[in-house]
Order: C-alpha cells, then sequence, then structure tokens
C-alpha cells in the first residue's frame, strides 16, 4: 500500500475505491477487507477533517483513472430507484428542406389564401393587365416577379379564370374546390398577392388625393385602408407557409430526476465561543393540532292571512205590453118561395173578420258587485351558528451543550440547512416522423355557438313588429302566409257548391198556387261537406 497523494473530501470515496478494485480482482478481496480497516482505522486517527482523495497500490494492475473512479461514486450515490420522478415528454424538429415553391400540393393553403384576399369584382383582371403591355418592364423587372409578366395567352386565360372564381362575396359552399389550385404554381400566387398590394395601394393614394380637401376619413378611405392591411397581412402568411417543409421529426424523450444526496444550504446560525467558554443551545420542535366544529340551526316560519268582503247589489224591472183587437162581421140572407109542389129557397151569407195583435216587452236589469280582498304574508327566519375552535400543541425542547477546551483558541459552530441534491437525466428513446396538415378552419364550429348567440341577443335588443294585417288572411292566400312564417295551418273551409235539383211539387197545379205541400228531397253531400 502506497503513500496518500492528495486530500479527500470523505472517507466514503477511499472504501468505495477499494471495493472497485475488489470487485476487478475477484482473487484479491480478502486483501482488500483488511486494506478498508486499516483506513477506517487510519482515518479516524487523523480526525474528523482528516481525509484521503485517492490511494496507489502497489499491484500489477493499474488503478482506473479518476474521471471513472467519481463517476462511479456518483452513480452510487444515485441509487435511489423508489425515488425517481419520471416526466414524459417530447421535443418537435422540423426539417429545413429546399422545396419549390412551385411544387403541385398545397392546395388547402393556396385556397385559404386566395379566400381570405376579399378579392372585389374585376380586381382579378386589373392586376393581371398591369404591365403585362410593356416589354420594357417584363425586362427590366426581377426574376422572381416575372412570371406572371411573361404569362400570355391561353395560361394566362386559365390562371385568370380560376382567380375570378374567388371574386366578390361567395358563400363557403359557393367556392370552387381546392383541387383546382393543386397544379398552379405557388410562386405564381405570391407574386399576384404582391402585385395586388400595390394595385390597393394606389387606390388608397388616389383616394386621398380626391378627398384629402372634404373629408380625409371617408368610409371609402376605411374600406381601402382594411383591405389593403389584409392583403399585407395574408400574403406575408402565405409567403412563410410556403417556405415551411411539412415533413418533421418527434423525439420521445423522457427527464428522469433522481435524488443524488444531501447539499448543504443556508446559513441558519453562527454560535461563537471563546477559548474555555461552555454555552448550552436549546433546540425546540412543535407541533400544532386545530379543528372546527361548525353547527347551524335554521329556523323559518312563514304565517299567512286572507280576509275577503264581497257586496252585491242587483235591480231588475220587467215591463210587458199586449194590445188585441178583433172585428167580426157577419150578414146572412135568405129566401124561399113555392108554387104548386114547387119549392125554391136562396141563402146568401157573407162574413169578414179582422184580429190585431200587438206585444211589446221591456225588460231591464242592473247589477253592482264589490269585492274587497286583503291579505298579509309574514315570514321570519331565524339561523344560528355555533362554531368550536380547539387547538392544541406540543413542544419538543433539546438541550446541548457545547464547550471551547482550548484555553488559547476561539472556536465557531455554524449551523446549515439541508438541502436535497437531484440528478436530471433526459433520455431519448424513440423517433416518429410528422407530417403537417392543414385543417381549414378548426374554431368555425366553436365561432358559429357565439354567432348565433350574438345574433339572438341582437333579436331581443330589438323591438318586436308584426306586420301582418289581418285583412291580408284570405282563403286563397292563408296558405302562403302560413309558409312564409312558419305556422302549421289547419285546412280551411271548402268553397261553397250551388246545385240545381229539377222536378215537379205534387198538388201544385199552376205557378201561382199556395198550400201547405209536404214533399221529400233526396240531396247527395260531397266528402267533407254538411
Amino acid at each position: 500500500m502506497a503513500a496518500i497523494t492528495r486530500e479527500l473530501k470523505m472517507e466514503q470515496r477511499v472504501i468505495f475505491y477499494i471495493r472497485l478494485f475488489a470487485a476487478r480482482l475477484g482473487s484479491l478481496a480478502s486483501v482488500f477487507t483488511k486494506t478498508v480497516e486499516a483506513v477506517r482505522g487510519l482515518a479516524s486517527e487523523c480526525g474528523a477533517s482528516a481525509s484521503i482523495y485517492e490511494m496507489t497500490f502497489l499491484l500489477d494492475v493499474p488503478p482506473p483513472s479518476r474521471h471513472s473512479t467519481i463517476s462511479a461514486l456518483q452513480h452510487q450515490t444515485m441509487e435511489l430507484t423508489n425515488s425517481i420522478r419520471s416526466l414524459p415528454k417530447a421535443t418537435h424538429v422540423r426539417l429545413d428542406v429546399n422545396v419549390g415553391r412551385d411544387e403541385p400540393g398545397r392546395a388547402l393553403h393556396k385556397s385559404s389564401f386566395l379566400r381570405s384576399l376579399v378579392l372585389q369584382d374585376g380586381e382579378v383582371e386589373k392586376v393581371l393587365d398591369t404591365g403585362t403591355d410593356n416589354a420594357q418592364q417584363v425586362a427590366e423587372s426581377k426574376p422572381e416577379e416575372q412570371s406572371m409578366l411573361s404569362l400570355e395567352g391561353s395560361r394566362k386565360n386559365r390562371f385568370g379564370s380560376v382567380l375570378r372564381l374567388f371574386e366578390g362575396k361567395k358563400s363557403t359552399l359557393e367556392l370552387p374546390s381546392p383541387a383546382i389550385l393543386a397544379e398552379v404554381p405557388g410562386g405564381l400566387l405570391l407574386e399576384f398577392g404582391k402585385r395586388l398590394i400595390k394595385s390597393r395601394q394606389a387606390e388608397l393614394d388616389d383616394a386621398k388625393s380626391e378627398l384629402r380637401a372634404v373629408d380625409a376619413t371617408s368610409e371609402a378611405i376605411t374600406q381601402r385602408h382594411t383591405a389593403l392591411h389584409t392583403a399585407l397581412a395574408i400574403t406575408s402568411i402565405f409567403e412563410s407557409n410556403l417556405d415551411m417543409f411539412s415533413v418533421g421529426m418527434l423525439n420521445l424523450e423522457r427527464l428522469e430526476m433522481t435524488p443524488a444526496g444531501i447539499e448543504r444550504g443556508e446559513l441558519i446560525a453562527t454560535i461563537p465561543l471563546a477559548p474555555g467558554e461552555k454555552t448550552n443551545v436549546v433546540q425546540q420542535e412543535w407541533s400544532t393540532v386545530s379543528s372546527e366544529f361548525t353547527s347551524i340551526v335554521t329556523d323559518s316560519l312563514e304565517d299567512y292571512s286572507e280576509t275577503g268582503v264581497a257586496e252585491s247589489n242587483e235591480l231588475a224591472q220587467a215591463t210587458d205590453t199586449q194590445t188585441q183587437h178583433a172585428n167580426q162581421f157577419n150578414v146572412t140572407s135568405s129566401a124561399s118561395g113555392g108554387c104548386g109542389f114547387v119549392t125554391g129557397s136562396v141563402s146568401v151569407s157573407f162574413g169578414m173578420q179582422d184580429q190585431s195583435s200587438r206585444s211589446a216587452s221591456d225588460s231591464r236589469k242592473h247589477a253592482e258587485s264589490m269585492t274587497k280582498k286583503a291579505s298579509s304574508r309574514v315570514k321570519k327566519d331565524k339561523q344560528v351558528t355555533i362554531s368550536t375552535n380547539t387547538a392544541s400543541g406540543s413542544s419538543n425542547a433539546t438541550t446541548r451543550t457545547l464547550e471551547n477546551k482550548s484555553a488559547t483558541e476561539p472556536m465557531r459552530v455554524d449551523y446549515f440547512s439541508m438541502m436535497r441534491k437531484w440528478h436530471v437525466a433526459l433520455y431519448r428513446y424513440g423517433l416518429r416522423l410528422t407530417f403537417d396538415l392543414t385543417i381549414p378552419e378548426p374554431g368555425a364550429s366553436l365561432r358559429q355557438i357565439y354567432s348565433d348567440l350574438e345574433q339572438l341577443e341582437t333579436n331581443l335588443r330589438d323591438k318586436f313588429v308584426f306586420t301582418l294585417n289581418i285583412n291580408d288572411i284570405q282563403p286563397d292566400s292563408y296558405t302562403t302566409k302560413a309558409a312564409e312564417y312558419g305556422v302549421k295551418a289547419p285546412p280551411g273551409p271548402l268553397p261553397p257548391i250551388i246545385k240545381d235539383y229539377p222536378g215537379s211539387i205534387p198538388n201544385l197545379k199552376e205557378d201561382n198556387d199556395s198550400s201547405w205541400v209536404q214533399n221529400e228531397l233526396i240531396i247527395s253531400l260531397e266528402p267533407g261537406y254538411q
């Protein structure tokens, strides 16, 4: 066993160093065990502050390097596997791949770009025709700006016809399918957006120059400002999307935090001791237990009384008047005579009767009713809350005596807080391929709910107006009105039907005959008629 070369912080490092050699030299385990006991005795003789850092043994096998020894020592202090905290995580990495802007695909990006530009009627034709007739402009333009300027003939017509499909105000169902934009070069659409910005900027400048003397904040200028800012923002977003590659990598990772020992923390207290001084240090530990009990008693009393008085007066008057007049006049004359055995008699009778009757009835009724009602309701609530708090505590005091036995040297005792040391390791255990998919308006369904709610609140704030007049409801139009207001109306009355039933009435010979005649007539009714 050789000499001690450098100082070590703690005795355990020496012990672990020896055990490490014993593991590698299994046949010499007994030798190293004796060496451990010797080192412990040496450390106790040197005092608490004395320690050993590195030892070299007179063996044929060379000792391991200092770096590997320290790594092994650190690994020994982290063998608290039951206290490991594990946190799964993932890191997305985008691949930087040079992909041309004119590659086919990205149909949803292109469709969203054109829809967000809010193209007005005639804007596409204006942008496509601007500068295309100037050959010098084509020659002097930048290489990335020559694609649209060099479009001629059928290519320009096809490109313009596709863009015109997005002009004007259209609903989502009226817009064309994004698939028609898959083969359209993205660089061409980007250049169209930049030229649209220049066109809208020129329109804004013209509007300002025309209205500068009148009103510089008119509605027309505000609309042009909004259109210009929309084109700037949407074109910038589309340009960044063109330069972004959809394929990426996802690293599956695990973050493990393992206790790695105890470290000295902040200074809590310092006790200086003069030579020969002796002092007592009291260490107190206390604990407090608090409990609360609450009792709530609620009494409720409700009294209701009602008194009613009803008074009714009724006056009825009835008058009946009847007048009847009858006249009757009868004249009878008879004559008789005879000659021989022949006798003759003549009788004449004439009668006239007149009768009239008149009746009048008058009835009057006056009723008066008065009701008086009085009611009272009394409700009393009483709540009693009883709260009891109980607190109990215990205290434990420990007294220690510190003494400086040196007669010449002062001594200082420092108290430090102990802190847990953690070893944090990041493990990458998997790799996944990712691909970005564009979902058109993922929040449309959420916004629709708020839009419907706002519309309902607006309708509630507006004054209720019902413009339908009752005279507008006619038999020939009530079904149309019911469909207009969303009402399920019952079926209306059937139209009247006039039918003639020809035939003679018995016992009536002449047209001016009058008499009571009883006759039976059979009439057939259509379904639904009465």
